[in-house]
């Protein structure tokens, strides 16, 4: 059996700066990683 020890679902983050001036950094985004998985995630600029 497969235990989910992360899982989102729809997952939208803004950001809302001076001018209206918005930053969308995650759009609708799903996410499920079992025990014992192995997962990595990077940003473009590799952070």
């Amino acid at each position: 059996m497969n235990n989910k020890i992360i899982e989102t679902f729809n997952l939208s983050k803004k950001y809302h700066l001076k001018g209206r001036n918005v930053i969308r950094a995650l759009d609708d985004v799903n996410i499920q990683i079992n025990d014992g998985e192995k997962f990595g995630l990077l940003g473009p600029n590799g952070a």
